[in-house]
């Protein structure tokens, strides 16, 4: 008797552990839950979202994963991935038909048919389940790959990417007749030097100012960099001190799949208001900067009081290295990343507190203790992801329940992903994390990328300047709105 109290108190202790971590590493709102009656039991499962050729689909009946399966109703396979789907009721049989294949299901059985030939659902998978007690739910994946599309899941499964076979066909055909950004130049055009875009048809511009740092970007519509490499251009030309171009992530502007490369130009210091004429004239854009005078004022402006106190976290540091990945530890890089925004943040006259400026360790608690006793307006740690290398984007986290937490992620987020400074957007999360669960403010973390992907770490690398810009500008866009 008493060995079996041992036990299921160990089994309690286990539960609860399992249960802290994931509500530590991937809490969730509750409204990204959905309840599911399977096998005579009522189950509280994570929605998950699907993204179809790019598309997030709206779904009518909510995916949901179930033991590390993400299962969908059997209509979303027949509308979405343009099945035939005919339920048997008298064997328990479902029927899927595609132009390639033909699949025969039993419910609750890992039994199964592929073009008449009899085969097994991997133990791993799970079969077929009546939900609900109306509707036939499938696994997604399995599903997917046997009638011929691609899927991917996200790390964590946080929404599932299916790229059809219609898809690849249509991306394919949309290269056709796409645009290439072939190279940039400064050249002297009707006495007046200007800076000249050469493309290999006639560009579709969309062009926007932006702030904190000052900037111009033309996005040309429908392109692709003819190298495929991002560039930098040291043009020292009127009000712009240098030119940035990069296949741009689409984010909420765009379509996912549309195809824009982004040109920034970068405005000198003190211009308030710069003046660029840009004109698309055949395949050239041709941009005629204003001049300027190097004349700076003598105080910096600033539309901020020196009221507004900032507490910058780098993560990690001293004995902890935190993730390693190519060369480069999480640690050097939170660190450089806090420090250039701090330095940025400084002179819109923002008081600037750190965790750390150099190399030494600071525990969790005193972290979160510096900054409640700096009495900031807001908390930000700097931190980088790793995962066996396969994963790469950014993600920004607040705590559960914290509005102008929530608040303080989007702005930091949007502006990451306005600049283009990310490879893939992971989106905004909740997380019980101690630097957001112990500090007063509204708090938040960012993770800037995947340190042991290729893709991101040349970001992380190569770009810390332009996260630190990024960064900076979504918090001052947090000041202004509170």
């Amino acid at each position: 008797m008493e060995r079996r109290k041992i036990i299921i108190s160990l089994l309690l202790v286990l539960s609860l552990l399992i249960s802290y971590s994931f509500t530590n590493s991937y809490a969730e709102n509750e409204n990204n839950y959905t309840n599911v009656l399977i096998d005579g039991q009522e189950h509280s499962l994570r929605k998950i979202p699907i993204i179809i050729n790019g598309q997030a689909v709206n779904l009518a009946s909510p995916a949901f994963l179930y033991k590390q399966n993400t299962m969908v109703s059997i209509n979303f396979i027949e509308k979405e991935l343009n099945a035939q789907v005919k339920w048997n009721k008298k064997d328990n049989t479902i029927i899927m038909k595609s132009e390639d294949a033909e699949i025969v299901f039993i419910i609750d059985s890992h039994d199964v048919y592929i073009n008449g030939k009899k085969s097994r659902i991997p133990s791993n998978i799970v079969p077929l389940k009546l939900a609900d007690d109306f509707r036939i739910v499938a696994p997604l994946k399995y599903v997917s790959e046997v009638l011929g599309h691609r899927v991917e899941a996200d790390r964590d499964i946080v929404a599932i990417h299916i790229t059809t076979k219609n898809g690849e066909n249509k991306e394919k055909n949309n290269q056709v007749g796409i645009n290439k950004a072939n190279e940039i130049k400064m050249e002297k055009i009707n006495g007046k030097d200007a800076i000249v875009i050469y493309n290999s048809k006639t560009p579709s511009t969309n062009i926007m100012k932006l702030k904190n740092p000052n900037r111009i970007v033309v996005d040309i519509l429908n392109s692709t960099i003819s190298n495929g490499q991002e560039a930098v251009y040291d043009y020292n030309l009127g009000v712009i001190k240098r030119v940035r171009t990069s296949q741009f992530n689409p984010s909420s502007l765009y379509n996912l799949d549309d195809k824009v490369v982004r040109v920034v130009l970068d405005v000198k210091e003190g211009v308030s208001d710069p003046k660029v004429d840009i004109i698309n004239e055949g395949n050239k854009i041709i941009i005629y900067p204003s001049t300027y005078s190097e004349k700076k004022p003598e105080t910096p402006p600033s539309s901020y009081p020196i009221n507004h106190t900032i507490f910058l976290d780098a993560g990690h540091g001293g004995k902890d290295p935190g993730a390693l990945g190519n060369g480069i530890k999480e640690k050097d890089i939170a660190l450089a990343v806090a420090l250039n925004t701090g330095e940025i943040l400084k002179k819109h006259n923002i008081d600037v507190k750190y965790s750390r400026t150099t190399d030494i360790y600071v525990s969790l608690s005193d972290r979160a203790n510096m900054a409640n006793n700096s009495n900031a307006d807001a908390f930000l740690a700097f931190h980088c992801n790793s995962f066996n290398g396969n994963f790469k984007g950014i993600e920004t986290y607040s705590y559960p329940g914290s509005a102008k937490g929530a608040v303080l992620a989007k702005c930091i987020h949007d502006s990451l992903i306005e600049n283009g400074v990310y490879t893939t957007n992971r989106g905004t999360r909740t997380a019980n994390f101690a630097v957001l669960r112990e500090t007063k403010m509204p708090a938040t973390l960012i993770e800037m990328g995947f340190i042991d992907n290729p893709q991101d770490d040349k970001i992380l690398k190569n770009k810390q300047d332009y996260l630190a810009e990024a960064i900076a500008e979504g918090i001052l866009k947090f000041l202004d709105s509170n």
